[in-house]
């Protein structure tokens, strides 16, 4: 399987410039120059030179001055100290991208036993809660499955600025209860 980097510099090896990889790939100009960079791949005597200072120890506000170009533009020639995201990815980075990729599948989190966000079998019974603002609302405990997830479902059509009114209102109980606490 080739990766970008391969695509980007065996697309520079047959077109020999960065607007041309860049048409050609899809990447920014300041991607490429810096996966080139990466990969020994001195682009023309601008980057050498930058290169060259940066072996000898040079600070990028100090090339900047040297050469007369900005540090934005130094930096942008200079090789990566991170990976690119997802060009190597670390472990954290794979299990964000398949969170997100079962997320926008409808998938859920593949923890969850009850097969629904926000609903949960404790103590013999299912409840149901949802999470608004940084804050857990406690939507009730249920002798069935489908009534639990008909509360989740509920609370999720009244997010948005009418929720906490709506709460209230819907559950006054639980309201005193988290009051006196």
């Amino acid at each position: 399987m080739k990766t970008i980097v391969d695509e980007i510099i065996a697309a520079f090896k047959s077109c020999g410039t960065i607007t041309g990889v860049c048409e050609k790939v899809g990447c920014s100009h300041h991607r490429v120059k810096k996966i080139l960079s990466s990969n020994g791949i001195v682009i023309n005597d601008t980057h050498y030179l930058i290169l060259k200072y940066a072996e000898e120890g040079k600070t990028p506000e100090e090339i900047s001055k040297m050469t007369g170009l900005s540090v934005k533009t130094v930096n942008s020639y200079l090789p990566a100290v991170r990976p690119y995201y997802l060009v190597n990815p670390s472990e954290n980075a794979k299990r964000v991208k398949r969170s997100k990729q079962r997320k926008k599948n409808g998938e859920g989190n593949p923890n969850n036993t009850s097969g629904s966000t926000g609903v949960v079998f404790i103590n013999k019974k299912w409840a149901a809660l949802i999470n608004y603002k940084s804050k857990r609302y406690w939507l009730g405990t249920y002798e069935r499955k489908e009534d639990a997830v008909k509360a989740r479902e509920e609370a999720e059509r009244h997010l948005g600025d009418n929720f906490q009114r709506w709460y209230e209102k819907e559950y006054p109980l639980v309201n005193k209860r988290r009051i006196k606490k």
